[in-house]
């Protein structure tokens, strides 16, 4: 793509934005190249994607290409912008998995926190994403909340906002994979240990994921995971070596790996009755949980790391079954 320079006092994105449509039209020409090299790479993926519980090939496909055309955006940046950061952009597929285990790729999605889209960005995602990359995306454009069966549907919102929200969590993963990770003194030399732990951060949070790193002394991911599940056992009574076992994720309709046992889950929380009558109602209420030496302790819910640890594994399980062979 042919650059063409900058107008004077604009911005990097507002610089690349001025060229989004030929950015679009390039990604168009590499994608009908790949098509050529590997023509059902798209639809294989997408619809091995319905392996997975409650998962429609029809939105496997509309946020498949939403992220297929985001990557295309993200790659014409010039190389030095992406490589000082020591960014190398994924398959589609891996950020695929990602928004499954987010969302289950349902556009109108929103969480208590504000999270939004297939892969439920949040507000403090989008100025994390602003603050590296220097774009200037709203967290409105991210979402468009009107269901497909509306009369009052729009194809062009809709799909402007999965692919506006594409982009946002391309950028955010990276920023906790390539900036984040970093900034933090948090070098790991596995590929897998820095993708598992950028998982567990775009979770999680990155400052909250490297104060847990630092509380706990982690040599890799897998250290890190069994010692935070060793303190959350702890906390739920059991003392001793923790093995790591099978758990299920019906949500999803898969199975993954763990360390905390189904009893060490349900000693964590406490049923509470509040209210009468009509207003009667149970609330579950999670213990805090400490984490670290006596020198560096940081107090957690139980389930928001559980949450965190769950999340890594049960993508890792998305992944396992999106790829394995079709019987």
């Amino acid at each position: 793509m042919a650059e063409k320079p900058r107008k004077s006092g604009e911005g990097f994105f507002e610089w690349m934005n001025r060229f989004k449509d030929l950015a679009k039209e390039q990604g168009g020409v590499r994608k009908k190249v790949m098509d050529f090299l590997s023509p059902d790479l798209s639809g294989v993926t997408c619809q091995a994607a319905t392996k997975i519980k409650d998962i429609d090939e029809e939105s496997a496909h509309d946020v498949y290409n939403a992220i297929e055309e985001a990557t295309q955006f993200i790659k014409v940046i010039p190389e030095g912008h992406l490589k000082r950061k020591g960014i190398k952009i994924k398959p589609p597929q891996f950020y695929l998995e990602l928004a499954i285990k987010e969302s289950h790729l349902i556009h109108t999605s929103r969480s208590r926190a504000g999270a939004t889209g297939p892969f439920q960005i949040t507000p403090i995602a989008v100025e994390e994403v602003n603050s590296v990359f220097g774009t200037t995306y709203e967290h409105a454009d991210l979402e468009y909340a009107v269901a497909k069966d509306d009369p009052e549907f729009s194809e062009k919102k809709y799909k402007d906002a999965i692919y506006s929200g594409a982009v946002v969590a391309i950028l955010y993963f990276h920023t906790c994979r390539d900036v984040r990770m970093p900034r933090y003194q948090i070098h790991l030399k596995a590929k897998k240990d820095k993708d598992q732990l950028s998982k567990f951060m775009y979770n999680f949070g990155p400052s909250r994921t490297a104060k847990l790193w630092r509380a706990v002394d982690a040599k890799n991911y897998d250290d890190f995971e069994k010692k935070l599940s060793q303190a959350l056992a702890k906390a739920a009574g059991r003392e001793g070596e923790i093995v790591q076992a099978e758990g299920n994720s019906p949500g999803y309709g898969v199975k993954f790996k763990t360390y905390l046992k189904r009893e060490d889950r349900t000693k964590l929380y406490d049923k509470i009755t509040t209210g009468k009558g009509k207003e009667k109602k149970v609330e579950t209420v999670w213990k805090p949980v400490k984490v670290g030496t006596s020198e560096k302790v940081y107090t957690y819910r139980a389930n928001v790391i559980i949450d965190a640890l769950d999340y890594v594994r049960v993508v890792q399980s998305i992944s396992e079954t999106i790829s394995a062979p079709s019987a």
